[in-house]
């Protein structure tokens, strides 16, 4: 499952890449510009059907009962659609906005991966609630109505969501942290909510915010 992931986030860095040194050159075309044309699109339709594998998965997880798995699925299944969503920003040369998109894509793996890190004798209150935050926020209406029909019903508007109590820490450094976190994932639902309404520069730039707060929390 990474493995297509990081294709897809390694096609839109390399992408970048060539259209920076290939600026002051005219545009041409030959049998390699083809062959990677070709090559893109292969990408983009194993990304596709990946995609609906895992939605099929997920509802054959949540018929035998496997709730938890059918979640993972679904998960996996927006990041690999904000991956392919990336590519195609790229390939219509908007650059920022793909960037924009393979950053949201990198804080949900990030998230999914620590979700999935932790020990199972631990809470998972405070871990999987960010994380279901963040996904039920990028879901779209093909994947909620995906959602509702397997009986996963059990999602809340993003607006309520972030008006939650944070869980309080005892030690005062574990709190200072913790409010870190929380403002950085703030600005991170702020990103998807300016995106969602069409402001794309106010998005990036709250996107960038949290990357700020990111960088401080990792020099801790």
């Amino acid at each position: 499952m990474h493995l297509r992931i990081l294709e897809a986030q390694k096609n839109i860095r390399t992408g970048k890449r060539e259209e920076t040194v290939n600026s002051g050159k005219k545009p041409h075309v030959d049998e390699t510009d083809s062959a990677q044309g070709l090559a893109s699109q292969n990408s983009k339709n194993a990304l596709q059907q990946e995609v609906l594998a895992c939605k099929r998965k997920a509802v054959a997880l949540k018929r035998e009962g496997k709730l938890a798995e059918a979640r993972e699925e679904l998960r996996q299944a927006k990041l690999l659609e904000k991956s392919l969503e990336a590519l195609k920003l790229r390939r219509e040369g908007q650059v920022e906005e793909a960037e924009a998109e393979f950053e949201l894509a990198k804080a949900l793996e990030a998230q999914l991966d620590e979700m999935s890190s932790n020990d199972s004798g631990k809470s998972s209150v405070n871990i999987a609630e960010p994380v279901d935050v963040v996904v039920e926020d990028l879901l779209d209406p093909h994947l909620l109505s995906t959602l509702k029909a397997i009986g996963i019903e059990d999602t809340s508007i993003i607006s309520q969501s972030s008006e939650r109590p944070w869980p309080a820490n005892v030690s005062a450094t574990k709190s200072e942290n913790n409010s870190q976190e929380r403002t950085q994932f703030e600005e991170r639902i702020k990103a998807v909510n300016l995106k969602r309404a069409g402001k794309q520069a106010e998005a990036l730039d709250a996107l960038r915010r949290a990357k700020l707060y990111e960088k401080k929390l990792n020099s801790l």
